[in-house]
C-alpha cells in the first residue's frame, strides 16, 4: 500500500511536468542574425561558428579538418562535426549536425539544445588544445525536469577524448604541438579576419591587421617552423590587432536626436511623467558616453543613436495618454477557462490597450524564464480577429521580454483566441491554443488617480529624491548600484501614473528605492580616500615635523583631523561636503612648505590650479576637448596681469586619435554668441604624436594668453574656441570647419604653487609611468612602482637643485625598468568571492549536514564538495573553471541530492494516516471529533507534498508532529458486550443435524442459514442482531426438519398373469367407520 501510494505520487509529479513543459519551454537557441563586434575586441570564434555563420565555416575550412562523431543514446543518435586545426593538435569548434526530426526529438531535444548553447556545453571545446580538453573535469549530468538527470554531457566528453586519442597516435605529433599557441592567435582573431568592415574600421590599420595575419596562418602550414618564427608571428599578430583604428564616422544623427531630446526635456510637462524619466535617463548615458569618448566606432555610434531614437519614441503625450488603458489579463485554457494556462505565468497581467477610432490594439509582454530546467519563452503568438487569424506583430525585445500587438476591431469583448508559439523539440515552432481573458472591470485610463493608494506619498518622496536621481543621471555616482536607482526610479514614475495601485505597492517602491539609495556611493570619496591617506601618511611620519614648517604642517594636519572626523560617515556625505573636504586637503598639501623654502622674491609669480574644459551650452557638463586638456594650468601673475598657460594632450574622439591644433580665447571674456571677438593664443610648446594618418607628426602641447587680473579674478570661467583635428576632418577638412566654443574653468579657491624648476622630463615619465597597467605582474611588484611615483610625484615641490631633480628621475626610471623584469604573479582566480559568498550562505546547511540529518548518500557527496570547495578557496593557484564547476556542483546537490531523513518519517506517516482517512470512517470506529482532527493533519500535509524536498526541517518538523498527534489521538468507540449464548447453542444444534432422508435443496437451505448465523456472530455490534440471527435460525431448523422426505421409487417385481376378473357391475363403495385408512393423506368426509 504505502509504495502504491509513493509511485502514484511520482507519476503524478512526472505527469504535471511533462504537460507544463509540452505548453510553454523553448530551447534558448540563439538567432543566426550576423552581428559586428561593436568594439575591437577579440570575438571567440567558433561561438559564431556553432551559430551555422557561413562566412567563418568557410573560413574555417581552410585551416581545419572536420571529423563526424556518431553517439547513440537508446533510440536517440546525435551527429556533432569536429574541426581539428590541419597543422596542430587544437580543436577550432564543434558543430551540432544532430537531426532534429529523426535523430533527437521532443523533450530530450530541448535538453540537447539547452545543453549544446552553454558555455560548458559545446563551446567550451572550441579554441582549446588537445591537452587542455584532456585536462578537462568530467562534466556534470544536466538536471532538468525537477531534478530528473541526464548525462548526455558525459557521453560527448568521452566521445571527443576517445577522438582525440586516435588524433594523437598520428605521426608528426610532436611538431605539431609546439604551433599551438600560433593556432589560439589565429583562432582569436580569425572574427575580425572574416568581417573586415571599412566603414568600421580604418582600412590601413585594417590592411596591415590582414596582412600579419596571413603571414601568421603561412607559418602556420610550415611542418617544422622555428620558436623564434613562431614568437615573432604571434607578437606581430597582437601588435597589428590592438593597432587597428576605427574609421571616421559622422555624430551629425546623434547631435540631432540629442538636440530633439532636449527639446523634449524643456516641454517635459506634456509628457507623462515614466515616459520622460526613461528618456531622461537615456539621454545622460549617452551624453556622458560621448563626452568621455566612449562612442569610438561607427557600431557603437549606431547603438547610441538608436537607444536615443528609442527613448524619444517610447514619449507618450498626456494627451495621448488619454485613450491609452491599461487592462489586466490572464491566458487560460482553450476549452477549459476555469484552469490558467501554463504559458500564463510568462505573460505580463498588465496589458496596453489603445482605442483607436475602428481598433483596439492590445499590446502584450511575454518574459523569458526558466521552467523545470529549459528557457523558456514565447516564441511567436497568433490570435483569431473574428474573421480570420493573425499573426501579432513583434513590436519591442528589450531585456528578454518580448511586446507583440494584436489589433481587434472595436468592441467591448472580454476574450481573444489565441495560439502560442514555442519550440518543442522539433523543427517547427508548435501551437498551442489557448484564450487570452481580459478583465473589463479593471480598465483604466494611464495617469488617473486613485484613492485606494496613497499616491501623494509616493509624488512627495519622488520630489525629495529628484537632485539625487539628477546627479546619477549626471555620472556622479559609482556602479552597479547607480543604475539599480535608475531602474526603481522609472518603476515608481510608472507606478504613480499607474491605476489599482495599492498602498502596499507604494510601500514596497519607496522601501527599495531608500535601500538602494543606502548603498548608493559617490565616486568622490574614492578621490577623497586617496587624498585623505596622502595627506595622514605625511602628518604621521615622524620625520615630517624636522622637514616642513610647523604652521603649514599644522593646516595640513586640521585638513586631516576635519577628514578623520566624517571617515565613518563618508558615504553618506553629501557631495558639497565632500567636494570640500576634497579642497582643504588640496589647499593644504599646496600651501605645505619645507623649512627654509623662500618665497619668489620677484615681481613675478608663478602658480598652478586645476583646470578642466566645459560644455558651452549645457551646465555641468565637460567638453568633448577635456579628455586632450592637463591639469593643473599654469598661472604667472606679473602686476595686474596673468598669463596662463594650458597644456594639451592627444585625445581619444570617435575611435580615432584627435589633437587640439588651434585655440582662441575672447576678447575681454565676451560671449562669442553676443559678438565676442576671438583672439589667437600663442603656441609655446609642441610635441611629436601620430596623427590620423597613422604618420607622426607636430602638434601643440602648449597654448598661453594674457589678460587683466581683475578681470580674470572677476570671471567664473573664460571662453575659448578649439580648432581639433578630427572634427575640423569630418566637417570637410579645412582648418577650424570642426571649431566648437567651450569654457575654461580654472579652480581659484586652491593655494597657488610656486613654479619648480623645468621639470619637464620628469613629469612626462611620471606622465608615461602612471600609464602602466599592472597585467600580469604581482601585487607587490606594481605597489611597489606604485609608492615610487607616488613619492616621485610628491617630491616635485621639493627639488631645489639639477642634482636632485636627476636623482629623482633616476629612482623612477630603476623602478619602471625593475618592473618590468618581474616575475608574473599567479592570478587570483575572479570567481573566488562568489564561492565563499556561497559557502557563507551554506553554512547552517553545512552545519545541520555535519549532523546527520541529511541522507547518506546526499551527504557524503555534499560534503567531499564543500570540502573541495575550502580546498580551492585557500588555493591561490585555483582555476576560475574549477571553482565554476564546484559552485555548480553545490548548489546541484543541495537542490537535488541532499534530503532531509525526517522525510521518511514524513513519508510513512501521511501514508499511514491516508489509510485510515481513506475509508472516511464508515464503520464509526472512530469518535468523530479524533477522525476530523486526523483527517485535517493530513489535508495540511498533503498541501506540502509536492514541494517536501524545498521546506526547512522546522517544517517538516512541525508537519510530522501534527500527523503523529492526529494517529495517537484517535479514539475508537468504546464496544458492547453482547450475549452471544443463545446464537451459539441453535448454531450447535443446527450444526448436528444430518441430512437423513431430507432432499438436497432442504439441507442446502439449513447450512446456508448456519453460514449465515455465524457471519452475524462474528460481526455484530448490536444485541438485536445476535437475536434475530438465533430466532431465524431456529426457524430454519424446524422448516428443515418438517420439510418433506425425498421420494423413494421401489424396484417392480415380476408377477404372473393375473386370472380373468368376471365382469361384474359396479356399485359405489362406503366406508366402514370413520378413521382415515391407513397411508391415507385425504381428510375424512361427513356422511352424505
Amino acid at each position: 500500500m504505502k509504495n502504491k501510494f509513493i509511485n502514484e505520487k511520482k507519476m503524478k509529479n512526472k505527469f504535471l511536468s511533462l504537460t507544463m513543459a509540452s505548453l510553454v519551454l523553448v530551447s534558448s537557441l540563439p538567432l543566426n542574425n550576423q552581428v559586428y563586434a561593436s568594439m575591437n575586441t577579440t570575438v571567440d570564434a567558433i561561438t559564431q561558428a556553432t551559430k551555422n555563420d557561413g562566412n567563418i565555416l568557410n573560413e574555417l575550412t581552410k585551416d581545419a579538418n572536420s571529423e563526424l562523431l556518431v553517439i547513440r543514446d537508446g533510440s536517440f543518435t546525435y551527429r556533432l562535426k569536429v574541426f581539428v586545426n590541419k597543422h596542430v593538435n587544437f580543436i577550432e569548434g564543434i558543430i551540432d549536425e544532430t537531426d532534429p526530426v529523426n535523430g533527437v526529438y521532443g523533450s530530450v531535444a530541448m535538453i540537447w539544445g539547452q545543453f549544446k548553447e552553454q558555455d560548458k556545453g559545446l563551446k567550451k571545446y572550441g579554441g582549446k588544445t588537445f591537452g587542455e580538453i584532456k585536462a578537462m573535469p568530467t562534466p556534470e549530468d544536466i538536471i532538468v525536469m525537477g531534478g530528473q538527470r541526464d548525462d548526455i554531457p558525459k557521453k560527448v566528453h568521452k566521445k571527443i577524448l576517445e577522438f582525440i586519442s586516435t588524433e594523437e597516435a598520428k605521426e608528426g605529433n610532436t611538431e605539431r604541438e609546439k604551433k599551438n599557441e600560433l593556432a589560439r592567435s589565429l583562432y582569436k582573431y580569425r572574427y575580425r579576419y572574416v568581417y573586415k568592415d571599412t566603414q568600421i574600421w580604418d582600412a590601413a590599420t585594417l590592411s596591415q591587421f590582414l596582412e600579419s595575419y596571413d603571414k601568421a596562418r603561412a607559418v602556420l602550414k610550415q611542418p617544422n617552423p622555428s620558436d623564434n618564427e613562431i614568437s615573432e608571428r604571434i607578437s606581430d599578430l597582437d601588435t597589428k590587432y590592438n593597432g587597428i583604428k576605427a574609421a571616421p564616422f559622422s555624430d551629425a544623427k546623434f547631435q540631432e536626436l540629442v538636440r530633439q531630446a532636449e527639446e523634449k526635456i524643456k516641454n517635459k510637462d506634456s509628457y507623462t511623467l515614466s515616459t520622460m524619466a526613461e528618456l531622461q535617463r537615456v539621454l545622460a548615458e549617452v551624453k556622458n558616453d560621448y563626452d568621455a569618448g566612449k562612442i569610438k566606432n561607427l557600431l557603437e555610434m549606431n547603438k547610441a543613436e538608436k537607444k536615443l531614437q528609442g527613448a524619444l519614441n517610447q514619449l507618450v503625450t498626456k494627451e495621448e495618454s488619454k485613450s491609452r488603458f491599461t487592462i489586466n489579463g490572464e491566458i487560460r485554457q482553450y476549452g477549459n477557462e476555469s484552469e490558467k494556462s501554463m504559458a500564463n505565468p510568462f505573460m505580463d497581467p498588465s496589458i496596453l490597450l489603445i482605442e483607436e477610432n475602428n481598433a483596439n490594439i492590445y499590446e502584450v509582454n511575454f518574459k523569458k524564464g526558466t521552467f523545470q530546467g529549459f528557457t523558456a519563452e514565447v516564441s511567436g503568438l497568433k490570435y483569431d480577429n473574428g474573421s480570420s487569424w493573425q499573426d501579432a506583430s513583434l513590436v519591442n525585445t528589450v531585456n528578454d521580454i518580448k511586446t507583440f500587438r494584436l489589433v481587434m476591431p472595436k468592441s467591448n469583448i472580454d476574450r481573444i483566441h489565441i495560439k502560442t508559439l514555442a519550440p518543442m523539440g522539433g523543427t517547427e515552432l508548435a501551437e498551442q491554443d489557448a484564450v487570452l481573458k481580459l478583465d473589463l472591470s479593471t480598465k483604466r485610463p494611464e495617469g488617473s488617480q486613485l484613492e485606494d493608494g496613497n499616491k501623494q506619498k509616493l509624488k512627495d518622496f519622488l520630489n525629495s529624491i529628484q537632485e539625487l536621481n539628477n546627479d546619477i543621471n549626471a555620472g556622479l555616482y559609482k556602479e552597479p548600484k547607480s543604475t539599480e536607482f535608475k531602474d526603481k526610479y522609472i518603476e515608481a514614475t510608472k507606478l504613480l501614473e499607474g491605476n489599482q495601485v495599492t498602498d502596499e505597492a507604494i510601500e514596497a517602491i519607496i522601501r527599495s528605492i531608500r535601500i538602494i539609495k543606502q548603498d548608493l556611493v559617490l565616486k568622490a570619496v574614492d578621490d577623497f580616500a586617496q587624498k585623505l591617506g596622502k595627506a595622514e601618511g605625511i602628518t604621521t611620519d615622524q620625520s615630517s615635523k624636522d622637514k616642513y614648517t610647523e604652521k603649514s604642517l599644522a593646516k595640513l594636519q586640521e585638513a586631516v583631523d576635519a577628514g578623520n572626523a566624517v571617515w565613518g560617515s563618508r558615504y553618506n556625505l553629501q557631495k558639497e561636503e565632500l567636494a570640500r573636504l576634497i579642497n582643504l586637503l588640496d589647499t593644504a598639501m599646496a600651501d605645505l612648505r619645507e623649512k627654509g623654502q623662500e618665497e619668489n622674491s620677484t615681481e613675478e609669480k608663478v602658480f598652478t590650479a586645476p583646470v578642466k574644459l566645459m560644455h558651452a551650452d549645457t551646465l555641468g557638463q565637460l567638453s568633448m576637448a577635456n579628455g586632450a586638456i592637463v591639469s593643473p594650468a599654469k598661472l604667472i601673475y606679473n602686476g595686474d596681469k596673468v598669463t596662463i598657460e594650458l597644456e594639451f594632450k592627444g585625445l581619444d574622439l570617435k575611435g580615432m586619435k584627435g589633437h587640439l591644433i588651434n585655440l582662441f580665447t575672447f576678447e575681454n571674456n565676451q560671449d562669442p554668441r553676443s559678438g565676442g571677438h576671438a583672439v589667437e593664443t600663442k603656441i609655446e610648446k609642441t610635441f611629436t604624436d601620430m596623427g590620423m594618418d597613422g604618420q607622426n607628426k607636430e602638434f601643440p602641447q602648449v597654448f598661453s594668453f594674457t589678460m587683466d587680473r581683475n578681470l580674470f579674478e572677476a570671471s567664473e570661467f573664460l571662453w575659448c574656441r578649439v580648432w581639433v583635428d578630427v572634427m575640423d576632418f569630418i566637417m570637410g577638412g579645412t582648418p577650424g570647419a570642426g571649431a566648437r566654443e567651450a569654457k575654461i574653468v580654472i579652480d581659484k579657491t586652491n593655494l597657488p604653487k610656486e613654479e619648480p624648476l623645468n621639470k619637464d622630463e620628469l613629469i612626462s615619465l611620471i606622465t608615461e609611468s602612471k600609464k602602466i597597467e599592472k597585467g600580469d605582474k604581482t601585487e607587490e611588484a606594481f605597489n611597489k612602482l606604485q609608492g615610487v611615483i607616488n613619492k616621485v610625484q610628491e617630491s616635485i615641490d621639493k627639488i631645489k637643485s639639477k642634482k636632485d631633480l636627476e636623482e629623482v628621475k633616476n629612482e623612477l626610471q630603476r623602478a619602471i625598468e625593475e618592473f618590468k623584469a618581474s616575475p608574473a604573479e599567479v592570478k587570483e582566480a575572479k570567481n573566488k568571492p562568489e564561492l565563499e559568498k556561497l559557502l557563507h550562505e551554506q553554512d547552517s546547511l553545512y552545519q545541520d549536514v555535519l549532523k546527520g540529518e541529511y541522507k547518506e548518500e546526499g551527504s557524503k557527496l555534499y560534503l567531499d564538495k564543500y570540502k573541495e570547495a575550502i580546498k580551492l578557496l585557500e588555493d591561490p593557484k585555483a582555476k576560475e573553471e574549477d571553482i565554476d564547476d564546484v559552485i555548480m556542483s553545490l548548489k546541484s546537490i543541495k537542490q537535488n541530492r541532499l534530503i532531509l531523513k525526517i522525510l521518511d518519517v514524513f513519508q510513512d506517516l501521511i501514508v499511514k494516516a491516508e489509510e485510515i482517512t481513506n475509508k472516511e470512517n464508515t464503520d464509526k470506529k472512530y469518535t468523530e471529533d479524533s477522525f476530523n482532527r486526523l483527517k485535517e493533519a493530513v489535508n495540511e500535509a498533503n498541501k506540502y507534498w509536492h514541494k517536501r524536498f524545498e521546506q526547512p526541517k522546522e517544517k517538516i518538523e512541525s508537519l510530522n508532529k501534527m500527523l503523529k498527534d492526529g494517529l495517537e489521538g484517535l479514539k475508537e468507540v468504546p464496544k458492547i458486550v453482547l450475549n452471544t449464548e443463545a446464537l451459539t447453542k441453535e448454531i450447535a444444534a443446527a450444526k448436528e443435524i444430518v441430512k437423513g432422508k431430507k432432499t438436497e435443496e432442504a439441507f442446502r437451505k439449513l447450512k446456508a442459514a448456519i453460514a449465515a448465523a455465524e457471519k452475524v456472530l462474528g460481526e455484530a455490534t448490536e444485541q438485536t442482531q445476535l437475536d434475530e440471527a438465533a430466532t431465524t435460525l431456529k426457524a430454519a431448523v424446524e422448516t428443515f426438519n418438517n420439510s418433506p422426505d425425498k421420494k423413494v421409487t421401489p424396484t417392480p417385481t415380476p408377477k404372473p398373469d393375473p386370472k380373468p376378473t368376471p365382469n361384474y357391475p359396479s356399485y359405489p363403495s362406503y366406508p366402514r367407520d370413520n378413521s382415515t385408512t391407513a397411508g391415507s393423506t385425504t381428510k375424512p368426509t361427513a356422511d352424505k
